[in-house]
C-alpha cells in the first residue's frame, strides 16, 4: 500500500487552477450517473475511471468547507485531491498501484506536498517470495519467516516440518502460492500501536510523524 498526504500549499492562480477553470462540463451530477464520459486528453489524466470536475466539485462543496481534509482511501488518478486543492481543501490520498503513484506525483507536480508508504512487515516476505526465483532461495525464506514473521494461527509449523519432503516435491509456484498462503495478512503492516516495538527498528523521525498524522504528542 502506498499512503500519500498532500498539503494545501500550489498558487491558485496556477496552471493547475487554470486547467481547471477551462473544463467546459455539462450537468455532470446526472450525466456521471446515466453513462460514461468521453476524456479530454488535454484536460485530464486518461485514467480508465477518473470522475468529471464538475461532479467531484459538487461533492466536495456538499460536505465540507475550505480549509477541511478530503480523504480519498482509492485515490487512482488523483482526481479528488485535484479538486479539493482547488477548492482551497487540505487532501489526503492512499494509492496502492506503484504506476498509478507516477501519475499521481505527474499531476501534482506544482503542489508541495509529503509522500508517505506504509511500513512493510508480512509484506515485505510476500515480496521476498514472489521474486524468488529457486527453491533454495524459497527455503532460506521459509526459515527467517519461522523466525520473525507473523503465521497465520491456524498454521501448525511443526507439521509442515515433518511433512517437508512433500513440500520439495512442489513446484517453485506452488511453493511460492503455499508460503503467502500462510502468511497473516492482518500483519501486512506494521501497525501503528507496535510504533515503539525495537523489533521493528522504527526512527524517531518516523515517531514524530506518524504522531503529528494522528495529532497526538
Amino acid at each position: 500500500m502506498i499512503f500519500l498526504t498532500y498539503s494545501v500549499s500550489a498558487n491558485l492562480n496556477g496552471t493547475l487552477v487554470n486547467d481547471y477553470k477551462n473544463v467546459q462540463d455539462d450537468d455532470w451530477w446526472k450525466f456521471a450517473v446515466a453513462s460514461r464520459f468521453k476524456v479530454d486528453s488535454k484536460k485530464r489524466t486518461g485514467y480508465l475511471t477518473e470522475k468529471p470536475y464538475k461532479l467531484i466539485e459538487r461533492i466536495i462543496k456538499t460536505a465540507s468547507n475550505k480549509g477541511d481534509i478530503v480523504l480519498d482511501f482509492f485515490a487512482g488518478s488523483g482526481t479528488t485531491g485535484y479538486v479539493a486543492n482547488y477548492l482551497e481543501r487540505k487532501f489526503i490520498l492512499v494509492e496502492q498501484l506503484s504506476d498509478t503513484l507516477e501519475i499521481l506525483k505527474k499531476r501534482f507536480k506544482e503542489v508541495s506536498y509529503i509522500h508517505c508508504e506504509l511500513l512493510e512487515f508480512n509484506q515485505e516476505y510476500i515480496d521476498k517470495i514472489q521474486e524468488a526465483s529457486t527453491k533454495k532461495q524459497l527455503q532460506a525464506i521459509w526459515t527467517t519467516m519461522q523466525e520473525k514473521a507473523f503465521i497465520s494461527y491456524n498454521i501448525d509449523i511443526a507439521a509442515i516440518n515433518d511433512k517437508a519432503s512433500g513440500f520439495d516435491d512442489l513446484t517453485l509456484e506452488e511453493q511460492q502460492k503455499f508460503l503467502i498462503e500462510i502468511l497473516d495478512k492482518n500483519l501486512l503492516y506494521v501497525p501503528y500501536t507496535s510504533i515503539d516495538d525495537k523489533d521493528y527498528n522504527i526512527s524517531e523521525e518516523d515517531k514524530k510523524l506518524n504522531r503529528q498524522f494522528y495529532s497526538l504528542k
